[in-house]
């Protein structure tokens, strides 16, 4: 939106990861439910991360997505922000046909047959990285082999298997950099 060191820039990137575990600040050794051996049998690397929640497998069928935002440039708190990323990504499952809901007090979207849509935040000097993981189509035997939601312990999931048809990555993307526009009000993006 302009440059300089008033810069209000919102970057958004989208990625999908090689297959990887990541484990966030609440999770533990305790949420891997294999052995050791049947990881390293599948040749996940294993990375301790700084962002918030807890052990996530990463593959293909999986968009990453990482909103970096100057929070202090933008007038936001951090809760603010969290509520504009968590509302932008419930309109994107929307949007794309899922039964989306949302758990009390909880980041996340969960449809009929579980968790879609991890959040995993973090900031520093005012910043927020890190972001969400949408679960598009990915094989969930990995996935499964992790305990995701300490709390609640629901299943993961995925859009496909709740809307119960493929879904294509590409419209998955695309209403993503559409709701999360929205939700964040940016007036123009490229």
């Amino acid at each position: 939106e302009s440059s300089g060191s008033d810069d209000r820039q919102v970057t958004l990137l989208l990625a999908e990861h090689p297959p990887r575990i990541t484990v966030g600040r609440q999770g533990s050794r305790s949420h891997f439910l294999e052995p050791t051996p049947w990881y390293s049998a599948r040749k996940l690397d294993i990375d301790w991360v700084n962002r918030g929640g807890g052990c996530l497998a990463h593959g293909p069928g999986q968009v990453a997505v990482y909103p970096i935002v100057p929070l202090a440039r933008l007038g936001w708190t951090v809760g603010e922000y969290l509520d504009r990323l968590q509302g932008g990504l419930l309109a994107a499952c929307r949007a794309l046909g899922c039964q989306t809901g949302e758990l009390p007090g909880r980041r996340g979207v969960w449809g009929r047959t579980g968790q879609v849509v991890f959040v995993g935040v973090a900031v520093k000097d005012a910043t927020a990285y890190f972001g969400a993981y949408v679960n598009v189509s990915p094989a969930l035997d990995v996935q499964r082999s992790l305990r995701t939601d300490p709390l609640d312990d629901t299943p993961p999931s995925s859009l496909g298997a709740d809307v119960r048809r493929p879904v294509r990555m590409t419209a998955v993307r695309e209403t993503l950099v559409r709701t999360l526009t929205e939700a964040f009000a940016l007036e123009r993006f490229h």
